[in-house]
């Protein structure tokens, strides 16, 4: 079992439960009027009713639109039909969310909507552009409207997995209810969405800041992983388990700690080639536990690799995969190894492929300098002699070998060798084989 050090660099970058009622989220990012309506094309309400909001209502648009649909429009013409044609002050909604998780301002917060049959009062009405009579929402769509209800719900004080009554139509509805809920006969929000309001309200219960804790990283939860993209050579992310809260998955199969915090954090790649590396290096004292997922859903995941062998806290950690399939996303989840964060959450990670990515002892023990080099570059193995390498172009034309070296060093005089890209390929006396690419001057 691995014990805990703690660093003595200070890198420069109690649980309490809380109600609703003392939480506060964020309030996600969003197209204003002068973003979907430049010039005012589109004007607001000249004299805006304000209402103070206790019930949000979920609406969709009826109406589906083509990939690459311009929605700034579409929203602009949702505006002149109700402006217009119903003679209503202003689009009927406080807010839309388009199919790629766009929130579009409408009247805006605290204003009373034209959108729950007359009975507008005390309601904030939320529009996601669609027909979810015959389609199905898009899971970023779903992912914003729950950022919406969240920031709302804890403005407002709003318990969003209780009923209440409303008193403009006099009925005892959910607190986050869809239009059908209301007065009037409609099938809005139609019945995919509809039949997704319990789930929402269950998650956006479960979001950290509407449960009063601190907010963690954006990519605190599964569903918001980062994506990272897997390069040759490794190209590093930066992350962070600050103030991360534990998901609901179990711990990794190679973590041995009796009682782990797993407070953590997810990213996600595409595979490349079937085999990979990553690697996790941490700023201070974080001693990173890696798994790797298969599964399209957050809530039925398949662990398939895990690593919990850096060594201890402040080591870099590296998990090599294989045997995955190309153009397949794959789910990696880090947290730190213990009962509590680290003092210094901080870590980088990297995703690289081919036979570049992967590591050995040899691989760990060996230096190749000066890279870029101008007449000479010299490889050098602290372990292992050096028995051959090879040096390749970009196309893969074997340029200069040389073999039964025999040192742990070799000076390799490069200088007939144009400006430019190459591959050198090193086996030491165990028959092992690294490749690196250097740059010549």
């Amino acid at each position: 079992m691995k014990t805990k050090l703690f660093s003595l660099l200070t890198f420069l970058f109690s649980f309490i439960s809380l109600t609703a009622q003392t939480a506060t989220c964020s309030q996600p990012s969003y197209c204003d009027r002068d973003c979907w309506a430049p010039g005012g094309v589109c004007p607001p309400d000249a004299t805006p009713v304000y209402t103070d909001v206790e019930f949000i209502i979920v609406h969709h648009s009826a109406a589906n639109y083509s990939a690459g649909t311009d929605y700034k429009a579409v929203v602009r013409s949702y505006w002149d039909y109700h402006v217009n044609t119903h003679g209503w002050d202003d689009i009927g909604y406080n807010w839309l969310v388009d199919p790629n998780g766009i929130i579009y301002e409408g009247r805006g917060k605290d204003t009373q909507g034209a959108h729950f049959s007359g009975a507008n009062s005390n309601t904030m009405g939320v529009c996601v552009i669609g027909d979810y009579m015959t389609a199905t929402p898009t899971s970023v769509s779903i992912e914003k409207l729950e950022d919406l209800i969240a920031w709302e719900a804890t403005r407002k004080e709003i318990d969003v997995l209780t009923t209440g009554y409303h008193a403009a139509s006099g009925l005892t509805i959910y607190h986050v209810s869809g239009h059908r809920d209301g007065p009037g006969t409609t099938d809005c929000p139609g019945n995919n969405l509809y039949a997704l309001l319990p789930t929402i309200r269950e998650d956006v219960s479960q979001y950290p800041c509407y449960k009063g804790e601190d907010e963690g990283p954006p990519n605190d939860l599964c569903e918001n992983a980062f994506s990272i993209t897997s390069k040759e050579n490794e190209t590093f992310d930066i992350g962070s388990v600050d103030k991360a809260h534990a998901e609901s998955l179990p711990a990794a199969s190679c973590d041995d700690f009796s009682t782990p915090a797993l407070l953590d954090v997810f990213f996600k790649f595409k595979a490349v080639e079937d085999t990979h590396q990553i690697k996790v290096v941490p700023y201070g004292d974080m001693d990173p536990v890696i798994s790797v997922y298969q599964g399209t859903n957050c809530d039925d995941l398949t662990e398939i690799f895990c690593s919990d062998s850096g060594g201890g806290a402040g080591e870099t950690e590296t998990l090599l995969l294989s045997g995955l399939q190309p153009d397949e996303e794959y789910l990696i989840r880090i947290y730190d190894y213990g009962e509590e964060l680290p003092e210094n959450p901080y870590f980088k990670i990297a995703v690289t492929h081919g036979t570049l990515s992967v590591e050995s002892p040899f691989e760990n023990n060996f230096i190749l300098f000066p890279n870029p080099a101008d007449n000479i570059l010299k490889i050098k193995s602290l372990s292992d002699e050096i028995s051959r390498y090879e040096i390749y172009s970009m196309n893969g034309t074997l340029l200069k070998q040389a073999d039964e070296i025999d040192n742990l060093e070799k000076a390799i005089d490069i200088s007939s060798l144009s400006q430019g890209i190459y591959f050198i390929s090193v086996q030491n006396n165990k028959g092992e084989i690294i490749v690196r690419k250097f740059i010549k001057n």
